[in-house]
């Protein structure tokens, strides 16, 4: 039996792919390429991976990863705007993978006709310039600048005009995000919100407002605020943030079985962050991130042997509430 004869076979499991689409395979220009119009759509974060420059841009990869873009809701696409965004960026000899994500992020639509920019009330949005996310260089943050098209609010509505916006990073709410649609797709109750930030300027946005909150005190002292704690905790084994006192966490086993669902869907989590490597933002600054973010994974044991790992994670955070340093 031939090689593509088992292609032909695996085709509807996009779990698969990686095996076949690597970068090897494209320096190659590999026949098995050809196979990509035919195979099922894999997750938005795999195929994240396919913008990285390590694809170069291969006109049949660059496809697929529209038609996977294409078979999910605008709202999803839009929370990888960031990576998009960045993907744009990258050298331009890669000029089919910029125009195969522009034509995607023109399906975006804007809902309403009293969209305003928050750094200008008196200008209506009517549009989104897709080619031009630009990084700005800052002390502490690196903001993106989009330009939009828009119009007076008491002028003409057809004498459109572009207008800038800057929009710092919100990778780590994408990875939280993430975090919690994991614990909800293997049926994990540990609870996580990550709320929304709208920036209006250097140093300055609008947070939104969690109702019915309760101190880290508070939580520790229900079973409620295990199932929050734990979540949290995960996230932030992860991340690393700097603020690290999480309060009193109850239920250990929550906080393992968290860490091992998000090792499962560790790819998805890096690729994610991996895209935005090139920004500028000060946390790829210095030092080994992503390195340092697949080792807080630990890939090379078994789940067994993951789970050991965390239960003394777990418990300094329950005595000192301050979280392991895992660099």
């Amino acid at each position: 039996m031939s090689p593509l004869s088992h292609i032909l076979d695996i085709r509807c499991i996009p779990e698969a792919l990686p095996y076949f689409v690597t970068p090897k395979a494209v320096d190659e220009n590999s026949a098995l390429l050809q196979q990509l119009p035919h195979w099922a759509a894999c997750s938005i974060t795999q195929a994240l991976e396919f913008l990285t420059p390590a694809y170069k841009g291969h006109p049949r990869v660059m496809a697929y990863v529209l038609r996977v873009l294409e078979s999910y809701p605008p709202e999803r696409v839009t929370f990888f705007m960031p990576q998009l965004v960045q993907a744009l960026r990258y050298d331009e000899e890669n000029q089919g993978k910029m125009l195969y994500l522009e034509r995607e992020l023109e399906k975006i639509e804007l809902e309403g006709e009293d969209l305003y920019l928050p750094t200008a009330t008196n200008k209506l949005v009517k549009g989104i310039r897709v080619d031009s996310g630009i990084p700005l260089q800052s002390a502490a943050k690196v903001p993106i600048m989009i330009t939009f098209n828009v119009v007076d609010r008491n002028g003409d509505h057809n004498d459109i005009k572009p207008q800038a916006c800057i929009f710092k990073d919100v990778l780590a709410l994408q990875v939280i995000a993430l975090l919690r649609d994991i614990f909800e797709a293997v049926g994990l109750n540990l609870c996580l919100f990550p709320y929304g930030v709208l920036p209006t300027g250097p140093e300055r946005g609008i947070i939104e407002v969690v109702p019915n909150t309760r101190s880290r005190s508070q939580m520790g002292e229900t079973t409620d605020g295990a199932f929050s704690s734990a979540g949290y905790a995960v996230a932030s084994l992860l991340l690393q943030p700097k603020d690290r006192h999480n309060g009193n966490l109850l239920f250990d086993n929550l906080c393992v079985m968290g860490y091992l669902a998000a090792r499962r869907y560790m790819d998805g989590i890096i690729n994610t962050v991996l895209l935005m490597l090139d920004s500028g933002l000060p946390c790829f600054s210095r030092g080994d991130p992503i390195g340092n973010l697949c080792k807080r994974f630990h890939p090379e044991v078994s789940e067994h042997e993951a789970a050991n790992f965390m239960i003394p994670c777990v418990q300094m955070l329950t005595t000192s509430g301050q979280l392991l340093a895992m660099t």
